[in-house]
């Protein structure tokens, strides 16, 4: 899967009360192994490695891209809705049938945001 780096400088996203940090879902993946249907989660702490990885994928991307490696505050992870058969993360790990997750950095320094997305953000695209 191709991921898509997005770097908003002006105006930055400062909306940031709307997402999980990184912690705090894998926090949620720990605590919550079943869902309300009592599906479990096959291997939490697969999700969760796999969940570092693409924050460790984010972090390089970023810093390709001017990022200085200061977080103003903890990364950030968003889903979107995947459909079947479409992989959770990168990588072999069995979809949930549930959700791509992207990760959201901000830049210390100035602000800059800088967003790693599973899919497209046409609206985020420089003009």
């Amino acid at each position: 899967m191709t991921y898509h780096l997005y770097c908003c400088t002006y105006p930055p996203l400062d909306w940031i009360f709307a997402f999980f940090t990184v912690d705090e879902l894998k926090d949620r993946i720990r605590r919550y192994a079943k869902d309300d249907f009592g599906y479990t989660l096959p291997d939490n702490e697969e999700l969760i490695n796999r969940i570092d990885l693409l924050l460790s994928e984010a972090e390089q991307a970023a810093k390709a891209r001017h990022w200085d490696g200061v977080y103003r505050d903890q990364p950030l992870i968003f889903a979107i809705p995947a459909g079947e058969g479409i992989n959770v993360l990168k990588g072999k790990y069995t979809p949930i049938g549930t959700a791509l997750f992207g990760i959201i950095i901000k830049q210390d320094n100035d602000g800059d945001t800088f967003i790693y997305s599973p899919v497209e953000l046409k609206h985020l695209e420089i003009q």
